[in-house]
């Protein structure tokens, strides 16, 4: 238990980040992000699960879900808008991003054998990393999805997948095909 989270307007949430991994077990963190926070204000002393459990799946079931960002997500910049107008400076969240980048390397190669024996060549995979956030900007592994959903829930996910699948492609499929494409 986390009794000291980072709050986004007064609810908890979690920073979803995406992983590829390919058959060579090299790392890539994807650039984009979000938040997906609670329906209900932080209080440690409740038993809720809509104010403690920031799940897409779990929070859509709540009265007030979507009551203060479609889907309950919030993009990195506008998480990066809330720092700075709590005058919190942005070296806080490239830290924090750093950070999250250390503890994905350091997972990975705990079970980098492991994946490699259960992938064939020329294989990859996407991987959704939910991080938990201390006041003092430590991100915390919360879980690592192996199967990260991927549907279009909100605003703020319909950029981020499509852009995270097409650089997963290019990572991977058009290298094997050596796939030429034009840049916009």
């Amino acid at each position: 238990r986390l009794d000291n989270p980072l709050l986004y307007n007064n609810r908890k949430f979690d920073i979803r980040c995406f992983v590829l991994v390919d058959h060579h077990l090299n790392v890539y963190f994807f650039k984009e992000g979000h938040l997906k926070a609670s329906s209900e204000l932080y209080n440690i002393n409740e038993d809720n699960r809509f104010i403690h459990i920031t799940n897409y799946s779990l929070q859509k079931k709540s009265d007030k879900f979507e009551a203060y960002e479609e889907g309950n997500e919030i993009s990195y910049n506008d998480f990066k808008k809330f720092l700075i107008f709590r005058n919190i400076s942005l070296d806080n969240f490239d830290k924090m991003i750093h950070k999250m980048k250390i503890l994905v390397e350091i997972s990975m190669k705990a079970v980098g054998k492991r994946l490699l024996k259960a992938s064939p060549v020329l294989s990859f995979e996407i991987f959704g990393y939910d991080f938990i956030i201390d006041n003092d900007f430590q991100p915390w592994i919360l879980e690592i999805n192996n199967n990260p959903g991927l549907a279009i829930s909100s605003h703020v996910i319909q950029k981020i997948i499509p852009r995270m699948l097409d650089d997963a492609f290019r990572l991977t499929i058009d290298t094997v095909f050596d796939t030429k494409y034009d840049s916009e």
